[in-house]
């Protein structure tokens, strides 16, 4: 057989790398969602051998502050294998060349991503380093007849909101250890172009200065609200958004929120309890294909992952 050969996908090939996906996670997906998540920002690698893509693997490039200082960071997503290329290590393959070539083209100084369990065993043979699990804090819903405020939003912004929130985001992350940028390109796509999705959104302003910001996902098979991002520099704005997400009008019983955000003392304030419901979180310096130097003051949400 011939060797593997690592090449970057550009937009003419993305069809055939999206085929090459549908085979190894034995689904297929609407396109709109393809142009979401395969966009021309995503970094997309794969493995190629005889013509045939046989393995894949993206890296996510936003802005975020790292050790105090505003970088590039890359999420790893949409990692696969071809089911019948399995049992050959093209998976730890892939993750390193993928990582060393991205390193190279200087994408990014750190990688960080939220694995299942089945891919965890993988990525540590990549040389990922393995950080403590993120837990769910819940509480279940107190108050759901008073009516929401018209500080929130369902869905759509407009550019002032979207420029807003991006000041928030980085005054809030300025003196943080890892906290992605939520700009005003990211907010875009991540939270109102996102395909069949719709969020709400909860401002706080203090005139025309936004001191604090939520975004919250209803999931009604669960009945839950998900927490997918809240930041902001006023505590109290923070806190008055969590009381008035209970009135989200909306089926849900519970809410919750990953316990890995910075304010999660407030969350906890509130009757909000730790969840056996845990996800993995791996980090890892591309240049040096080992652990990352980080400080303990990490801000992560949902809303940094999730790019299926």
């Amino acid at each position: 057989m011939s060797s593997y050969l690592l090449v970057q996908i550009s937009r003419s090939q993305r069809s055939l790398f999206i085929s090459a996906w549908e085979t190894a996670f034995s689904r297929v997906l609407e396109s709109s969602v393809y142009d979401w998540i395969f966009d021309e920002r995503n970094i997309i690698y794969a493995l190629v051998v005889d013509r045939e893509i046989v393995a894949g693997y993206c890296l996510y490039p936003f802005w975020g502050v790292i050790n105090r200082h505003v970088e590039r960071v890359l999420l790893c997503n949409n990692v696969f294998v071809d089911p019948k290329h399995q049992g050959r290590q093209l998976f730890v393959k892939i993750g390193k060349l993928s990582l060393a070539e991205a390193a190279k083209k200087n994408e990014g100084i750190l990688a960080y991503g939220i694995p299942n369990a089945l891919a965890l065993p993988g990525h540590k043979r990549v040389g990922w380093d393995v950080r403590s699990p993120i837990a769910f804090l819940e509480s279940s819903r107190s108050c759901a007849n008073n009516p929401i405020g018209d500080n929130w939003i369902h869905g759509k912004l407009n550019e002032k909101i979207r420029s807003d929130i991006e000041k928030c985001s980085k005054l809030s992350s300025v003196n943080r250890d890892f906290s992605i940028l939520k700009t005003a390109e990211f907010v875009a796509w991540r939270y109102e172009n996102k395909p069949k999705t719709k969020y709400w959104f909860g401002l706080k302003y203090s005139k025309q200065e936004l001191l604090a910001y939520c975004v919250c996902k209803y999931f009604a098979d669960d009945k839950v609200l998900h927490f997918i991002d809240v930041d902001g520099v006023d505590a109290l704005a923070i806190s008055q958004l969590v009381d008035e997400s209970q009135c989200i009008p909306e089926d849900f019983l519970k809410l919750n929120i990953w316990e890995s955000t910075m304010h999660a003392k407030i969350f906890h304030s509130k009757g909000y309890e730790k969840t056996d419901r845990i996800n993995n979180l791996i980090l890892i310096d591309p240049k040096k294909m080992a652990s990352f130097e980080l400080g303990g003051d990490i801000n992560i949400v949902l809303g940094d992952n999730d790019v299926f």
